[in-house]
């Protein structure tokens, strides 16, 4: 098995992000196994500290999803960062209906590809998976009947009624703000 998780402090040195590679029940003893390993790498990549149970190796989180073979640890920040790019990139909604599927979607793809943590909705309180709005965390917005707020862990998920989307962290901070497909935001709905 193999493991592979990022190390912050070092990424804060090097242009690259660092990935501690432990080698676990290979076959091969550890330094031939690490050679034979990275050198199956795209590139970028850099060997340091060889030993005979572990190295570390720069590449990017990208090349670590496109191998295949690792369960990477990407910081919850940085999911939820490109969870929020995708959605922005996304077209906008038309519907209540469609941008919840489109929130959905779009972050179960990110999870799905940047963690190894299985989708069970059941576990949210335990598992470190950042997870879509549930159904039963919908809550009425007073005075704006066109919007719904769906209460998380650490946001709340705004969407009106024409497909908009505003998520805002529970101090206050707008993380995103995402006009319908008729180009009104959550609060130009009244």
């Amino acid at each position: 098995m193999i493991v592979a998780t990022r190390n912050p402090a070092a990424r804060r040195r090097e242009p690259q992000p660092v990935l501690t590679v432990t080698v676990k029940d290979s076959g091969l003893k550890g330094a031939d196994f690490l050679l034979k390993l990275i050198t199956s790498l795209p590139p970028p990549q850099q060997v340091r500290g060889l030993t005979d149970y572990a190295s570390e190796v720069i590449m990017t989180p990208e090349a670590c999803a496109r191998e295949g073979r690792w369960e990477m640890e990407v910081p919850r920040r940085e999911r939820l960062e490109e969870f929020f790019r995708r959605l922005h990139a996304a077209p906008s909604a038309g519907t209540f209906d469609e941008a919840l599927a489109q929130l959905t979607n779009v972050l179960d793809g990110v999870e799905d590809e940047l963690t190894s943590i299985p989708n069970d909705p059941g576990s949210w309180q335990s598992d470190q998976r950042i997870y879509p709005p549930q159904q039963d965390a919908v809550r009425e917005v007073p005075a704006h009947p066109r919007v719904k707020r769906f209460r998380s862990r650490h946001h709340n998920t705004y969407i009106g009624e024409n497909g908009s989307v505003e998520i805002v962290t529970l101090s206050g901070r707008v993380e995103v703000q995402k006009p319908g497909l008729d180009g009104r935001g959550v609060w130009e709905l009244d």
